[in-house]
């Protein structure tokens, strides 16, 4: 792999460092959207339906603002 690279010349050296950050990219969105800020889904849902039908909509807002 090396050799492909220094036959491809500076352009690849470049491309491999901007794989390598948009890679970090990529795990660092992971890690915090799946990771940090995991919430329950159903329990979530079943709120915000709960005040929808109830035509408490400012109630199914703020519910959706919350940060968990």
């Amino acid at each position: 792999m090396f050799e492909f690279l220094r036959q491809g010349g500076p352009m690849m050296w470049v491309l491999l460092v901007w794989s390598i950050v948009g890679i970090g990219f990529i795990v660092e969105r992971v890690i915090a959207l799946w990771m940090r800020y995991r919430i329950d889904h159903r329990e979530f849902v079943k709120r915000v339906l709960f005040f929808v039908s109830s035509n408490n909509y400012a109630r199914a807002i703020e519910v959706c603002n919350a940060k968990p």
